[in-house]
């Protein structure tokens, strides 16, 4: 949690200094704008005066000029002489003379208005390349918050999930532990018939059984998820493993479900007898472990067109939210601390994982009135 406080702070300072940044970049433009705009000004100014001051000194005197009076002092201007003076004492600025009685507007200056038009251009260009840049570096920068956020929240979740992981494992490891130690203790210090031995034999053996699976689907996850399981492909009578792996739950869950099947025989298909033993046993496994005692679960594998494989229970159904992250690796709904259902978060990310190297799709359908159907479809 503090973590993603930190990074929320991290994104809100980083936009709010990128946001001043920008304030700032405006402000400086507008600033450079006026100053560059007052320094045009003076500089015509300083020519407007040297052109009073040339009057005054009759430099402009000549033939064809005319009269002006200022300040009382009269005046006679020749517009050639101006020009000629303007030309050799300032080159870049050509100049006219207006048939205005008034000495103060007589004077022009042929570039003025593009000169301050080409410095408001100037400027207007700047102010849309920056405006540009901004919202180019604003999308980038957004994005590269969601991205860090997003990562962060992946993070967090497998974190979270890897906890729940090691609880659940834990779990599911010290239960059967506990029980074949005490089925181990009461026959060594007590006296029992031989049926009550029996008893507690089998039921070791169910618990150790237990163990194997779980030990079973750790490995099987860690060898997938570094691309380290072997697949044996081979041509295989699915119908057969299928209904041996029926015939294993029907006796192990004898009288706690009601397990119904439904196989096509001599079905065949190319693919590892292992993994495909493990996604059965998961998916049926995985159809009790969210039924109610005594509901029932249907396996069915039949070919229509395809060869599918249907698993359906009547249990707690799943949301449309978690169809899909139900298949990832540790994901399971609730609070490992709370939830009564046994089980790693595995078992589903191992039938996805394998299911996608035999080139079939897995999916996720409501079952009437309630629980899911899991099928899948083999290519």
């Amino acid at each position: 949690m503090k973590s993603n406080n930190l990074v929320y702070f991290l994104a809100v300072f980083i936009l709010i200094a990128f946001s001043w940044w920008f304030y700032s970049l405006f402000e400086l433009s507008k600033s450079n704008y006026k100053s560059d705009k007052s320094l045009l000004e003076n500089h015509y100014e300083d020519l407007r005066k040297d052109f009073y001051h040339q009057a005054f000194q009759n430099v402009f005197k000549g033939e064809a000029g005319r009269d002006f009076v200022r300040w009382g002092v009269p005046l006679n201007i020749s517009e050639p002489k101006v020009k000629e003076y303007y030309a050799k004492t300032y080159p870049k600025e050509p100049i006219y003379l207006t048939n205005s009685d008034n000495l103060d507007s007589v004077l022009r200056f042929s570039n003025m208005e593009t000169n301050f038009s080409n410095l408001k251009n100037k400027f207007g260009r700047i102010e849309r390349m920056w405006i540009a840049e901004g919202i180019t570096f604003f999308v980038v920068l957004i994005l590269g918050i969601y991205y860090v956020i997003q990562s962060n929240r992946k993070v967090i979740a497998t974190e979270r999930q890897q906890r729940n992981f090691l609880l659940s494992v834990t779990h599911e490891f010290k239960t059967p532990i506990a029980s074949i130690k005490l089925y181990l203790q009461t026959i060594q210090k007590r006296v029992l018939t031989k049926e009550q031995i029996d008893k507690m034999i089998t039921n070791s053996l169910k618990d150790i059984e237990r163990l194997n699976e779980l030990s079973e689907n750790v490995l099987v996850a860690t060898k997938i998820e570094s691309s380290g399981y072997q697949y044996i492909f081979d041509n295989l009578n699915l119908s057969e493993l299928i209904e041996e792996e029926v015939d294993k739950f029907k006796h192990a869950k004898q009288g706690q479900y009601n397990i119904e099947s439904q196989i096509a025989p001599n079905i065949q298909v190319n693919g590892d007898r292992f993994t495909l033993l493990l996604v059965v046993s998961n998916l049926i496994e995985n159809a009790c472990k969210y039924s109610e005692p005594q509901s029932t679960v249907k396996i069915a594998l039949f070919n229509d067109g395809a060869t599918k494989l249907s698993v359906a229970d009547q249990g707690i159904g799943i949301s449309d939210d978690d169809k899909e992250a139900v298949f990832d690796k540790f994901f399971r709904v609730g609070n490992e601390n709370t939830r009564r259902t046994k089980g790693t978060g595995l078992g589903l990310y191992i039938v996805k994982e394998v299911s996608k190297k035999h080139n079939a799709k897995v999916r996720i359908a409501d079952n009437k009135p309630k629980g899911s159907i899991f099928e899948i479809e083999f290519s």
